[in-house]
Parts: structure tokens; sequence; C-alpha cells
């Protein structure tokens, strides 16, 4: 299980609360997993996790046009990874009838702590630079 630490700051109120919300979803998933819940409860958080993707990739990417990001190419790429990712898991979930709910909170777990150690932590000095904190 995923807890907040002051190490997963971006030191961006907007971003780091959104990736709060992300851990949120992570533990939804990780206790309906657990406790072997129905599969419209899973369905339910998978489709929770994929539209707050979008919501929070669309936040840091209309910062990184704003703020004319030198990372952004590289940085969107990794978010359109993910999304596929996701995709794969809500297709063999919902079409497939696969259980994949053991899968999700795992990838989210490392894929977040990652993504938010490894590139969002290269933005700050940039939206810092334009008063976004």
């Amino acid at each position: 299980m995923i807890a907040w630490t002051p190490e997963l700051s971006v030191e961006i109120k907007e971003i780091d609360e959104q990736h709060k919300i992300f851990i949120a979803a992570m533990t939804e998933m990780e206790a309906a997993s657990e406790k072997k819940q129905e599969r419209a409860v899973i369905g339910a958080i998978l489709l929770k996790l994929f539209g707050y993707a979008h919501f929070h990739f669309a936040t840091e990417e209309r910062y990184f046009a704003m703020f004319n990001y030198a990372g952004a190419v590289p940085h969107r790429k990794v978010h359109e990874e993910f999304v596929k990712k996701v995709l794969d898991f809500r297709q063999r979930y919902e079409v497939r009838g696969e259980d994949v709910s053991a899968e999700v909170a795992p990838f989210m777990y490392d894929w977040l702590v990652n993504h938010i150690k490894n590139l969002d932590r290269q933005y700050i000095g940039n939206f810092h630079e334009h008063g976004l904190k």
C-alpha cells in the first residue's frame, strides 16, 4: 500500500493534491482486490483511475504549454504509455472478463512513485520560475 509522504511532493499544491487522489484510488483498488469485491466495484475503480489520469495529465500538459517546458514531449509520451496500459487493463477486464485487480494496484504504485520521483520532479524548477507553487 502506498501512502503520501513528503518525498512524493513536487512542491506544487495543485499537482500534489491530484497525486494524493491517485493514491486514494490505488488504495481503493488494492482493498477491493484483497476483499475480492464484485466486478462492478473493480470496474468502477478502473474507470475512475482512467478518467482521473486524463484530468491530471491535462493539468500537467497545460502547464507544459503555458511555461514552454523543454521536457514536455518525452513527458507526454510517458503519459500516453500509461493511458495505453490502463486501456489494456480495462479491455482485459471488460471484454475478456479477466480479474486484473491484483495487477492494477502494484502497477499504479510503481508507475506513480517512479513517475513522480524521476519525471515530475524535473518540471519543478520551470513551474516555480513561472510562479506556480
